[in-house]
C-alpha cells in the first residue's frame, strides 16, 4: 500500500490527535502543525494528498495583535488554497465547528472541500479520525492503481521498443538472407553458363582460345546483366569474384619452389 503525505493543521492539536495517531498506524506520513504561520510554510513548500485544515485561528498566539478576530476566524482558507495551488489532487477537509454554516458549506462545495465539523467532544474526535482513514484507505488503493498501471505501461513500453529492435534486426537479417541466395545464385548459375559456353565452342571450333573466351565472355556478359537487373550488387560481385578466385586456385594452384 503506497504510504501517504498528510497534513493536520489546527491550531487545537487535541482535536486532531487521534485522527493523527490513526493515520499513523497506518503507516502514513503525518505533519500536524498548531500555527498558521507553520501551516503557510508546509501548505506552499510542500505536496500533500491530504489536508485536514481548521478554519479559525483564534488561539494562535502568534497570531494575537497581528490581525483581527475576524481575519483569524477565516485563515484556514487561506491554507487550504495554497494546498490546492501546490497540487490540485489533495483532498482537502475543512474542520471547524462553524461548518453548518451554509455560507461556509456553500463555499466549501463549491471549491470540492470536504466539511467535518468539530464538535470538540470524543466522539467527535473519534469521527475525525475514521473519516479520515476511510479517505486516506481508498486513496492509498488508488494511488496504489495508478502505480501498477504506470509500471505496466512502463514495462509495455519496453516490449514495444524490443518488438521493434527485433522487427528491425529480422528485417536486415531477410535482407542479408536475399543478398546471400542471390550471391549464391550467381555462384551456381555464372560458372554453370560459362563452362556450357566454353564446351559449346570447344565442340564448334576445337579451339581453346575462342573456347576460353567463350567462357570469358559469357562470364562477363551474364554478370553484367545481373548487375543491370539488380540481381547481384557490387559488394556481392567483388564477393563473387573472390569466391571464384578461390576456386581457381584450387583447380590451379601455383607450383612450389624446388
Amino acid at each position: 500500500m503506497n504510504r501517504l503525505k498528510i497534513l493536520m493543521a489546527d491550531d487545537q492539536q487535541g482535536e486532531v490527535e487521534d485522527a493523527r495517531k490513526a493515520l499513523k498506524d497506518m503507516a502514513h506520513d503525518v505533519i500536524a502543525v498548531s500555527t498558521f504561520d507553520e501551516a503557510m510554510k508546509y501548505a506552499q513548500n510542500e505536496i500533500f494528498d491530504i489536508a485536514v485544515v481548521d478554519l479559525g485561528w483564534f488561539t494562535d498566539n502568534d497570531l494575537k495583535g497581528r490581525m483581527s478576530d475576524e481575519n483569524m476566524g477565516s485563515l484556514g482558507w487561506k491554507i487550504l488554497d495554497l494546498i490546492q495551488a501546490k497540487n490540485p489532487n489533495t483532498v482537502r477537509i475543512l474542520y471547524s465547528a462553524r461548518t453548518d454554516d451554509p455560507k461556509i458549506t456553500q463555499a466549501a462545495t463549491e471549491q470540492n472541500i470536504y466539511c467535518i465539523q468539530k464538535k470538540f467532544t470524543k466522539e467527535g474526535r473519534l469521527h475525525l479520525a475514521d473519516v479520515v482513514k476511510v479517505i486516506a484507505h481508498h486513496l492509498a488503493i488508488e494511488k496504489n492503481l495508478a502505480s501498477r498501471v504506470e509500471t505496466i505501461e512502463l514495462e509495455l513500453e519496453k516490449a514495444q521498443t524490443k518488438i521493434r529492435e527485433f522487427e528491425k534486426l529480422k528485417t536486415e537479417a531477410d535482407s542479408e538472407k536475399q543478398k546471400f541466395n542471390r550471391l549464391l545464385l550467381s555462384v551456381m548459375v555464372v560458372p554453370t553458363v560459362a563452362f556450357i559456353l566454353f564446351i559449346a565452342a570447344w565442340l564448334l571450333t576445337q579451339q581453346l582460345v575462342i573456347a576460353t573466351l567463350a567462357f570469358v565472355g559469357g562470364a562477363f556478359l551474364l554478370l553484367a546483366f545481373l548487375l543491370a537487373t539488380k540481381a547481384i550488387t557490387p559488394q556481392g560481385l567483388k564477393q563473387l569474384g573472390d569466391i571464384l578466385g578461390n576456386v581457381l586456385k584450387s583447380f590451379f594452384p601455383k607450383s612450389g619452389a624446388g
